[in-house]
């Protein structure tokens, strides 16, 4: 089921959310890296913040948001127990010949980490689905649907190959 346009706008219209002439900016497949003065978030913790709110929007008529959730590992050189370079959202449901889906966000230069590549790499040898995306909340959930419906291709280019 599809949101209205109204009740979009209304959404986005709250805090941690950024509405340029009634539409979100979007990223672009071949060119995912934003600028720096296009730079939306203060912080990967405001991008996060805003994919937990669109996350729960989207649960309440996709059950399958429910289990869409952030891997906390910030502190991971401080904690016992906890890996560095997990990517930083998790979803366990298996779709299109993958076990799960991996999301790594990051805002404006920032890069992953050779850790996170690693990792990455190792996850995607496991048989899940993993991506970076910068600095787009639209790209974040055009990739979250494209999982759920088994579409993981547009325009051509498989999504993975954003890393």
């Amino acid at each position: 089921m599809m949101i209205s346009t109204y009740e979009l706008t209304r959404i986005l219209n709250r805090p941690g959310y950024t509405v340029l002439n009634g539409s979100l900016p979007t990223g672009t497949v071949t060119t995912p890296r934003q600028k720096e003065s296009s730079r939306l978030w203060a912080s990967e913790r405001d991008f996060a913040r805003a994919v937990a709110a669109e996350r729960d929007i989207r649960a309440v008529l996709q059950p399958e948001y429910r289990l869409l959730h952030h891997v906390a590992n910030e502190n991971s050189h401080r904690e016992p127990g906890v890996l560095a370079g997990i990517p930083d959202w998790d979803w366990p449901i298996a779709r299109g010949g993958y076990h799960g889906f991996r999301l790594e966000i990051k805002i404006g230069r920032n890069q992953p980490s050779p850790m996170q590549i690693a990792i990455i790499n190792l996850l995607r040898a496991e048989g899940h689905f993993c991506v970076v995306v910068w600095d787009s909340l639209e790209q974040v959930f055009e990739l979250c649907e494209a999982y759920l419906q088994g579409e993981l291709c547009y325009g051509g280019l498989l999504w993975e190959c954003l890393i």
